[in-house]
């Protein structure tokens, strides 16, 4: 009896276990990014700045951040043709 108990108690730990692992996220929770949400991001941030940029020039300078952000990952996320704030 003391042995299927130990059997039961060890599968369920194997179970849980098991479980556990599962649930984690396999990148460490950082979710990849598209070009197409990166660009979104991008417009957003720059349309918040409001500084007077038409539309086509935000989207140009969207373009470009998304394809060195993707070129170059460890670029900073922040846009490149706009003045730092004070």
């Amino acid at each position: 009896m003391k042995r299927l108990m130990n059997a039961i108690v060890c599968t369920g730990l194997i179970f849980a276990g098991t479980k556990t692992l599962a649930d984690e996220p396999v990148q460490g929770g950082a979710t990849p990014t598209t070009n197409h949400q990166m660009f979104k991001d991008c417009m957003a941030r720059h349309a918040a700045q409001n500084d007077g940029t038409s539309k086509a020039d935000m989207k140009q300078a969207c373009i470009k951040e998304v394809h060195t952000q993707k070129n170059d990952p460890g670029v900073a996320n922040t846009p490149t043709d706009s003045p730092p704030n004070k």
